[in-house]
């Protein structure tokens, strides 16, 4: 069957009059697979076997190889750019609120959904993928903005309201519901992918609706907490009145 296999491509012969030898393993591409120890358990299985033969030499090559090391370079870029992107909208909070220790506390409602829902994965073994990565900083980006609206508000009311509680509550009552809809909006129009065959996109879609309640969760508990403490002394009221 020498000559059908070489028409198959699956044999074939070099300048040394070697004997290339083709082996395709198929994978689903819509299974939970990590791709990784998929590989690696390949070479555990086969590598002994081979090793009862002179002379013959294995290359694992193809699709799957490829997308593993493709995979790992987008997480690693994805996990710098996450960081990237906090650094930068530090500075920018920094900036806006004149104070650096103020600008790195309205920093911590846009840190809280990915330490928690990440955390959480972490916690319970679930793997994390470009799928997954992808979500933090597009999470981070939708809670600064809950983050500054409700910044704004609150040091317009500090203008208004001699107690930083009430100015806090001044803030709910303004932009609280606004942030309500905007994620319920946002959430339901990405769950409409959680119904996806494709692995990657339905868990982007659950995934990125968990990240934003967490958000909400931060912007609507966890900064008016911190507010109506002694830290909140650190942001301080606007200059101009509307």
């Amino acid at each position: 069957m020498r000559r059908q296999l070489r028409d198959g491509g699956f044999l074939s012969s070099n300048e040394q009059s070697e004997n290339l030898w083709r082996v395709s393993v198929r994978a689903s591409a819509l299974s939970d697979i990590d791709y990784g120890r998929f590989i690696e358990r390949l070479r555990k299985e086969i590598d002994p076997f081979v090793k009862t033969f002179g002379g013959v030499h294995v290359t694992y090559t193809g699709v799957i190889p490829l997308i593993y090391k493709a995979q790992r370079e987008l997480l690693n870029d994805l996990v710098e750019s996450f960081l990237l992107a906090f650094a930068v909208i530090a500075l920018v909070m920094v900036v806006v609120l004149r104070h650096i220790r103020s600008g790195l506390l309205a920093m911590v409602p846009n840190l809280f959904p990915a330490v928690v829902i990440f955390g959480f994965m972490g916690w319970s073994g679930v793997w994390i993928e470009i799928g997954s990565i992808m979500t933090a900083s597009a999470a981070m980006g939708i809670a600064v903005d809950d983050t500054f609206h409700l910044l704004t508000w609150y040091r317009r009311g500090l203008r208004q309201k001699p107690l930083r509680r009430d100015a806090v509550r001044f803030a709910l009552q303004r932009c609280g519901s606004a942030m309500v809809h905007t994620t319920l909006v946002c959430s339901s129009a990405l769950l409409v992918f959680s119904f996806s065959s494709f692995m990657p996109i339905r868990r982007f879609a659950w995934l990125m609706a968990a990240l934003l309640v967490a958000a909400l969760f931060g912007d609507l508990v966890v900064l008016p907490a911190i507010l109506s403490t002694p830290l909140g002394k650190m942001v301080r009221a606007g200059r101009t009145t509307d």
